[in-house]
């Protein structure tokens, strides 16, 4: 997937779709769509699809991994890009082990919680981060929740395909309408599922279903 995101890099606009046709044809992704969209937002939207590519074929790095460590390392990765933004974190102090690849995990929460501060246009924004009390056999639900715009029920489901952006670029800056189909991506890699609950003007919680890894202790 590198080599082929530093070969569209380079390439000309009208050689862009030959370049990643290969890579994003095994990933479901119509050449069709991709000609349609390539010339309005080509450089970010290019790579976007070929990482969406990359995530859904590429091997797990599957082990041991503390929830905790993930959510961390992803708040000091976003806390500089939160700017002077006002942002009280609540994260669990009981996060479970799961079973998964840490790389692609961290990833998943990144997204989630990034977007949680980006679509918030509340002046106290809240970031949450816990565990369902109860879980599926062998699994434990995590959730990302925040206080922010909200997501109609109509779009509950179509958020986690490509090119689904809610808010305008105006409101909420830029983006490809991909990452939430790379994080359902990755839940589901993982054996998992991803759904959201929200209500318009009140927040949105995303879950996801992990495989459990062992007890500590």
């Amino acid at each position: 997937a590198i080599d082929l995101l530093e070969m569209a890099s380079r390439a000309h606009m009208q050689n862009i779709i030959p370049v990643v046709d290969v890579a994003l044809k095994q990933a479901g992704i119509a050449k069709e769509l991709i000609t349609a969209v390539a010339f309005t937002q080509a450089p970010g939207l290019i790579g976007s699809l070929l990482h969406y590519a990359h995530v859904g074929r590429s091997e797990l790095n599957l082990r041991e991994v503390a929830l905790a460590h993930v959510v961390q390392d992803a708040l000091e990765v976003l806390m500089p890009l939160f700017g002077e933004r006002s942002v009280e974190l609540v994260v669990s102090p009981t996060l479970p082990t799961v079973r998964g690849d840490p790389v692609l995990l961290g990833e998943l929460f990144k997204n989630l919680m990034h977007n949680a501060v980006k679509y918030n246009d509340k002046a106290h924004r809240r970031l949450e981060v816990g565990q369902m009390a109860t879980a599926e056999s062998g699994c434990v639900v995590i959730f990302v929740r925040d206080n922010g715009m909200g997501i109609k029920a109509e779009h509950h489901d179509s958020i986690f395909k490509l090119f689904r952006r809610l808010h305008g670029r105006d409101r909420c800056g830029g983006g490809t309408g991909v990452g939430l189909t790379i994080a359902k991506k990755i839940v589901d890699r993982h054996g998992g599922q991803m759904w959201v609950e929200s209500t318009v003007a009140e927040g949105t919680t995303f879950y996801c279903s992990l495989r459990q890894g062992p007890h500590e202790g």
